[in-house]
């Protein structure tokens, strides 16, 4: 029999490899959650805030809708106090929660001594967000959700790639979000179906749990847009920033790159919007979206709601790297580096299994972000296609660990080349543009 802290151990591992993570990583990454309170996966670092912040979240409500009670304010929408629990680490989500830009749904749907419930909805122009929890009949079973996907009413699969959220944690009985990037509003059918797969003890059950329902699109807000073009140069690089979109779910700021940079630009790591008085709005963990090889659109909590007389948008720092590092050649067959960026911060590469494990020298912070995902061949093909990747570390080390698939039958003794997809070097350079 396992113990309570034996059986959530087992839980939170077995949420790690539904996340595609190494063995490896799933070891050390549950036993640095469980001493630092952070658990696997891009949404893990929310949960260690929640215990403080969701007392911050109550304390605003006392002050929700100019003076109405709390006791006011939750009777108008029923377990909406776990809603403002979970997303107290976004002040967008606070925002649109407070400002009643929620819809409540409550659709429960039971299927092999699961219960699912769809509690409600933040929905707008670009987003869906939807907030979830499930319990299990059999307390001490392993229960954790597979695939969650978006249907119409004849049960048909919907086009939109489901994202686990700013928010994770793997206690099953706490609320969930799982958000839904849009094209387009309008395109969602009006009735609308949540499926949600289950795996039980390590069996993943024939049928998913269905739960019916619809949005009223009449609540939905229009977006406020800034179009600028503004061009702003940092060590030389230029950058286009095209418009901002403020939505009540989000804010996306659309940046082109001039195609002749001699940097490689991955992204921005302090990009925010902030008005006259300081309040400031961060990014929201929602992963940027690639348009093409120069232009990516970066998703940032939502001012929406704030309304202030003046807006700006502001960044200081860049990651970047020459476009001549960007390609890393191994040598399996001796554990070498052969050719790397030349910071030195790619430490070692080394065989274990089937797997290459790359170390570098970075923050724990930045263990969020895959630099590597394949190798492959000198001829240009994939290898290990379709195989899971993954990155462990320690808050301790400042070192994190990149775990690349590398069966060996099929890569063969030659050298191999890794794209970095991110790094963490910087350019910067203070710049400012008015939204208005």
């Amino acid at each position: 029999m396992f113990s309570n802290e034996e059986r959530e151990l087992d839980r939170s591992r077995k949420e790690l490899d539904r996340l595609m993570v190494s063995n490896e990583l799933a070891d050390q990454a549950i036993m640095a959650g469980i001493r630092q309170a952070k658990a696997a996966g891009r949404k893990r670092k929310k949960y260690a805030s929640l215990f403080t912040a969701g007392a911050a979240a109550l304390i605003l409500l006392f002050s929700v809708k100019g003076g109405s009670t709390m006791a006011e304010y939750f009777s108008k929408m029923p377990g909406l106090e776990k809603v403002m629990e979970l997303v107290s680490g976004d002040r967008g989500l606070m925002a649109a929660a407070e400002n009643e830009y929620i819809q409540k749904i409550g659709a429960s749907a039971e299927h092999n001594g699961i219960k699912a419930t769809l509690d409600s909805a933040i929905y707008d122009e670009q987003a869906l967000i939807l907030f979830y929890s499930y319990e299990a009949e059999n307390k001490t079973a392993d229960v954790y959700t597979t695939d969650i996907t978006l249907l119409d009413r004849e049960g048909n699969k919907l086009p939109y790639q489901a994202n686990h959220g700013t928010f994770w944690t793997a206690d099953r009985e706490d609320l969930h979000e799982i958000r839904f990037q849009l094209d387009d509003a309008a395109d969602l059918p009006d009735e609308l179906s949540l499926s949600m797969g289950f795996t039980v003890n390590d069996s993943r059950q024939s049928e998913s749990v269905v739960l019916p329902f619809a949005l009223d699109k009449e609540k939905l807000a229009e977006k406020k847009v800034y179009s600028l073009n503004k061009t702003v140069t940092v060590e030389g690089q230029k950058m286009t920033v095209k418009d901002v979109s403020i939505y009540p779910s989000q804010t996306a700021v659309s940046i082109a790159f001039d195609p002749d940079n001699t940097k490689k630009i991955f992204g921005f790591n302090d990009l925010h919007i902030a008005d006259e008085n300081g309040g400031k709005w961060k990014a929201n963990h929602v992963k940027d979206e690639k348009v093409n090889d120069n232009e990516t659109v970066i998703y940032l909590e939502s001012s929406y709601f704030a309304d202030p007389k003046e807006l700006y948008l502001r960044f200081n720092s860049i990651r970047a790297l020459d476009k001549d590092e960007l390609i890393v050649r191994v040598n399996p067959s001796d554990n070498k580096i052969i050719k790397a960026p030349k910071d030195g911060k790619l430490k070692s590469a080394s065989v274990f299994k089937d797997e290459l494990q790359l170390k570098l020298e970075a923050p724990f912070s930045f263990l969020d972000t895959m630099i590597f995902m394949h190798a492959a061949d000198l001829e240009g093909r994939t290898i290990g296609e379709g195989l899971s990747f993954g990155a462990g570390g320690s808050p301790v080390d400042q070192e994190i660990t990149y775990y690349v698939p590398y069966p060996k039958e099929e890569a063969g003794d030659q050298d191999i080349l890794l794209e970095l997809l991110d790094y963490p070097a910087s350019i910067n350079g203070n710049a400012e543009i008015k939204l208005k």
